[in-house]
């Protein structure tokens, strides 16, 4: 009787999403965090080669946070 009311396969699908996205963001932000740490330090020692890899670290984890939060923010208008 209850499988007639939820359905089981769609909400093992937004589980499922529903981690992954999340496990991921949090991913693309500690890379982030460290890309800037990294960075900073690599600056304060005078080692500008060492920071150029940290900085696009930085960058493309800045990125994808910021795309997530996009395409989140589009899929709620496009509900609506």
């Amino acid at each position: 009787m209850i499988a007639t009311v939820v359905d089981v396969d769609a909400l093992f699908k937004v589980v499922w999403v529903s981690l992954a996205v999340g496990i991921g963001v949090c991913v693309a932000f500690s890379f982030a965090v460290l890309g800037v740490l990294r960075a900073g330090d690599a600056r304060r020692t005078g080692r500008t080669a060492a920071m150029v890899p940290w900085c696009t670290l930085a960058i493309l984890g800045a990125l994808v946070c910021g795309l997530a939060l996009w395409r989140g923010y589009l899929f709620v208008v496009e509900k609506s």
